[in-house]
């Protein structure tokens, strides 16, 4: 929970949503949060509206995963990875993801496949590809906290020699933080 935006603040309201050893002091928090000073002058004010917790915004890839069901086809979706949000994300976050459907081997047959991205087992973001590999386009996902799930899931047929489906996903966000557990 963040620190108040406006009123009285002091350093137990910053101890408390940073933590720390006794006996604190400012300084301790240097850089605790974006826009806290990290060296030279800092004073209460600086912690206004700030949070211990970081957000997902777009940005800085985070997550690329690369799956494939190779050897078999299925014509309804199959979970091909699942990753929950770590804890020290924020509530209401927002991050970009993408996905791509493709085909591992293509030789003379055809191949229809899926891929899709679910949020709290909501589909967000798909691709569909009926010959080789096809990204979706960036989807802004809002809404995101700590203990969400992710999945990514794939499905497709294949026909004459053609393996596949594989699908893969890119999860962006602007901090270096981590997005998985």
């Amino acid at each position: 929970m963040a620190i108040v935006s406006s009123g009285q603040i002091s350093i137990q309201s910053i101890v408390n949503e940073f933590g720390g050893t006794a006996p604190h002091a400012l300084s301790e928090y240097y850089g605790a949060a974006s826009g806290v000073p990290t060296s030279g002058q800092i004073s209460i004010s600086d912690f206004y509206g700030k949070s211990s917790c970081y957000g997902a915004t777009s940005g800085t890839l985070v997550q690329h995963v690369y799956e494939i069901n190779v050897g078999g086809s299925s014509t309804s979706y199959i979970t091909l990875r699942t990753k929950t949000v770590a804890s020290g994300v924020c509530s209401n976050s927002s991050l970009s993801a993408r996905c791509w459907a493709g085909i591992a081997t293509h030789n003379d047959g055809y191949v229809n496949t899926g891929s899709r991205i679910l949020h709290n087992g909501t589909s967000f973001v798909t691709a569909f590809s009926s010959n080789g590999y096809t990204w979706s386009s960036y989807v802004t996902r809002s809404g995101v906290s700590a203990g969400d799930t992710f999945q990514l899931q794939g499905a497709g047929s294949y026909y004459n020699g053609v393996q596949g489906p594989n699908s893969g996903w890119e999860i962006r966000t602007g901090n270096s933080g981590t997005l998985f557990v």
